[in-house]
C-alpha cells in the first residue's frame, strides 16, 4: 500500500510538472478563455481637446479627426469580466461546431438575414486559411468577422460584446494612461506598424494595468455601441450603453496594419457597417456578475 501511494504521488508530482513546463511552448494550445475582473469605480475616458490639437499637429492631420473623443470625463462602471485575450480561431472553430451558423437564435434579425443572403457558415477566409485565418491556426485572433457575427459567437458563449467604455476602461485602467502600459509610445509592446497578425497574448510587455492582452494593435476589436461622435457630450456618467441607434459599429484597439502611433491610443475611436469585416477585425468579450 505504501509502495502504491508513493508511486501515486509521483505520477501527480511529474503530471504537475511537466503541465508548468509546456504551458507555453510553441506548437501547445491554449484554449485562451481566461477572463479578467475589472473592479466597479471611475475612470477617465476620452481625451482633451488640448492634447487633440497636439496629436493633430504631430501627425499633421485635421483635429477634426479626433474630436469625437471629447471630451474627457469621468465615467463609473459597475463590475464586469473581460476576455484576457482576443478570441482565438481554437474558440471560434467551437462555435462553428455547435451549430452557431445554423440556428438563428443566437443572432439579431438583421444579422441572420445578411448571412443567410450570403450563405456563410464560417467567417469568410476561414477555409483559405488567409491572414492566419481558420482552425489550422489555432492560436491567432480570429479575423474576417463582422459585427453580425461577433455578436453571434458572444450570445452563444453566455457572453456579450463589451461596451465601449468597457473596452477603454480595461484598456487604460484607472491611471489615464494613453497607451496600455503607460504615456509613452513603445512600438515594441504592440502588434503595429505593419507587423504581421500574432498568435494572442504574444506580447507580454504590452499588457494593460489590468493584465489584459493586445489592447493596442493585433486586430481591431469590435464594441457592442453604435458610433455617435457627439456621444460623450451628453453620455451618462454610470454604464453608458452608447447611443441608441446609428449607422455605425465601434471598432477599438487599431492593428497591425496601421501605420500611424495615434490608432493605438486608449481612447483611440474607429466604426465600421456592422457586415463589414476584413483582415484586422476580430473581437473580445465581456460577462456580466
Amino acid at each position: 500500500m505504501t509502495k502504491f501511494l508513493l508511486l501515486l504521488f509521483i505520477l501527480i508530482l511529474t503530471c504537475t510538472v511537466l503541465s508548468k513546463n509546456t504551458k507555453n511552448l510553441p506548437g501547445v494550445i491554449q484554449d485562451h478563455g481566461e477572463m479578467i475582473l475589472i473592479p466597479e469605480g471611475d475612470f477617465l475616458m476620452g481625451t482633451s481637446e488640448e492634447e487633440i490639437k497636439k496629436i493633430a499637429r504631430e501627425f499633421k492631420k485635421s483635429y477634426k479627426y479626433f474630436l469625437s473623443e471629447t471630451p474627457e470625463h469621468k465615467v463609473f462602471l459597475s463590475a464586469y469580466y473581460i476576455d484576457k485575450y482576443e478570441v482565438s480561431n481554437r474558440q471560434y472553430q467551437k462555435f462553428i461546431e455547435a451549430g452557431g451558423y445554423e440556428n438563428h437564435i443566437f443572432w439579431t434579425e438583421e444579422g441572420w438575414i445578411w448571412k443567410e443572403k450570403n450563405v456563410y457558415e464560417e467567417p469568410k477566409w476561414w477555409l483559405s486559411g488567409q491572414n492566419k485565418s481558420g482552425i489550422n491556426h489555432p492560436d491567432y485572433p480570429v479575423v474576417g468577422v463582422s459585427w453580425y457575427e461577433a455578436y453571434a459567437y458572444a450570445k452563444w458563449a453566455n457572453k456579450r460584446l463589451p461596451t465601449e467604455s468597457e473596452w477603454e476602461k480595461a484598456s487604460r485602467g484607472t491611471e489615464g494612461f494613453i497607451y496600455p502600459w503607460g504615456m509613452e509610445w513603445d512600438i515594441n509592446k504592440s502588434v503595429s506598424m505593419g507587423k504581421e497578425i500574432q498568435p494572442v497574448g504574444s506580447i507580454e510587455e504590452g499588457k494593460s494595468s489590468y493584465s489584459v492582452m493586445d489592447m493596442s494593435g493585433n486586430v481591431w476589436e469590435w464594441c457592442s455601441d453604435w458610433y455617435d461622435p457627439k456621444y460623450y457630450i451628453s453620455s451618462p456618467y454610470k454604464n453608458p450603453p452608447g447611443p441608441k441607434e446609428g449607422q455605425y459599429k465601434i471598432l477599438r484597439g487599431g492593428c497591425g496594419g496601421n501605420s500611424h502611433s495615434y490608432y493605438f491610443r486608449c481612447s483611440n475611436r474607429h466604426w465600421a457597417k456592422e457586415n463589414f469585416w476584413d483582415a484586422y477585425t476580430g473581437f473580445r468579450c465581456v460577462k456580466d456578475i
